[in-house]
């Protein structure tokens, strides 16, 4: 990293996905709330970093970077299992969870474009533990979530796995929601 300093655990959690790299490091010491820096392949092969990407509205605990995924087109998505306000900075669960989704313009500027929240979001769901990017869709895990794929029979903490899809405008959008039997 170009700041590299002193237990700022670089390389906590990584995602290649062509000449893109994202890594992150698990608390930065700057400012207590994890980063997220974007590498870039150029066409000599050297990786050279691009940029440090931080939500305005991350806080400390909110475990920013503990999951990640980036594709190939230009997206990257940021799980924050431990934040606790909505996509609009309300609404507060403790811990139910939240994904960022940044995307590269097309001056190679990284840019916030989404903050993801379930419908359904509850305390200590921690969505966003894991994150995964195909193409236009996304799979976010959700291991503390208690209700089924109906939002009925409660089992504690039995989990849950939420599809989202990217739609013609670009904008990703919750379509379902898989559960064990």
């Amino acid at each position: 990293a170009s700041d590299r300093m002193s237990s700022m655990e670089f390389g906590a959690t990584v995602s290649i996905s062509g000449d893109y790299a994202a890594v992150s490091v698990s608390l930065d010491s700057r400012i207590r709330q994890g980063a997220v820096y974007v590498f870039k392949r150029n066409e000599e092969g050297v990786w050279e970093e691009r940029q440090i990407l931080i939500p305005s509205d991350v806080e400390e605990g909110d475990g920013y970077g503990q999951s990640l995924d980036i594709d190939s087109s230009g997206c990257l998505a940021i799980g924050a299992r431990y934040e606790s306000e909505d996509a609009n900075g309300a609404n507060y669960l403790e811990w139910a969870g939240a994904v960022y989704v940044f995307e590269e313009d097309q001056s190679g500027i990284w840019q916030q474009t989404q903050k993801l929240v379930t419908s359904g979001r509850q305390d200590f769901d921690f969505f966003g533990a894991d994150v995964d990017i195909y193409d236009d869709k996304m799979i976010i895990g959700s291991p503390g979530q208690d209700f089924d794929d109906t939002g009925a029979n409660f089992v504690q903490s039995a989990g849950a796995v939420y599809v989202f899809e990217r739609n013609n405008n670009g904008v990703w959008q919750e379509k379902e929601k898989l559960v064990a039997d």
